[in-house]
Formats: structure tokens, sequence, C-alpha cells
């Protein structure tokens, strides 16, 4: 038997305008990364992704937690927790976490990278989800 694991969310399907913002700050602060990889997102990029020449990373967690939660601000948030042996993260529920398959001891695996831009005042970082899997059988389901 075989399962069918659900992508939930791929970047690559996405229109193009999720990355605007960081290539903006690529050409104005790291030009050498558009001119070695690309802009971020264009099928250059994307080639050196697949060849792994971006650094990316992989968790895979378990969902222990669906619902509203305060935060240290006493803010309620709908969110999806997601333990993994390494980490804990929290996604705020909306988009493509409102998926039927994203439900209480599922599977998930995420592809993440990250783009670190230097400025004037330290680094910023932005980090993407790449694709998003969710096995809504549990891991011991898998084969």
């Amino acid at each position: 038997m075989v399962i069918v694991v659900p992508v939930i969310f791929n970047l690559k399907d996405q229109p193009l305008t999720w990355a605007n913002d960081v290539n903006t700050e690529l050409a104005r602060y790291a030009p050498d990364y558009i001119e070695k990889y690309g802009k971020v997102g264009s099928q250059m990029w994307w080639s050196a992704y697949s060849n792994n020449e971006i650094p990316k990373t992989s968790i895979t967690g378990i969902i222990t937690f669906i619902g509203l939660r305060k935060d240290d601000c006493e803010e309620l948030w709908d969110i999806v927790e997601i333990s993994s042996p390494d980490r804990q993260v929290e996604y705020e529920r909306i988009a493509y976490w409102l998926n039927e398959a994203v439900t209480l001891n599922a599977e998930v695996r995420m592809e993440q990278f990250s783009i670190y831009i230097p400025h004037k005042y330290g680094p910023m970082t932005s980090t993407f989800d790449c694709a998003v899997e969710v096995n809504d059988r549990g891991i011991d389901q898998r084969i």
C-alpha cells in the first residue's frame, strides 16, 4: 500500500511577488548574490536551489496543537504548533495551514531556505517555506 502525502504548499507554484522585497534588498545591499544565483525566484535561482547551491533546511515534526493560544502579550492567536526532536515551531493558522490535512498528530515535512542580507545596522534574515507536506495518518503510517 502506498500512502500519498499531500503537498499543501509549494513556493515554486506561487506568483513571483513573494520575492519582490527580498530581491529589492539584495539588489541594494548584496548584488553579488544576484550575480551568482540570479534574482530569487528566477529560473536561474531555482536551478541553483535544485542543485543544492542555496542552503536549505528540512524540518520533520508532529502537529501537537491546533487552535487558539495567547502569546506573551496576552494576544490570542489561532496557531499550528509543530514539535520535532530538536525544536518546536508555531505558525499562524492562515493560508495553507488551514488545509484539511493539517490535523492533530499529523506528520509535517517542511523545506525552508533563508537569505541573509547585510545591512548597515546588522543583517536581515528572510526565511521562506519552500514546500510543506502533511501526512494526516501520522508518522507511524509512512512507508
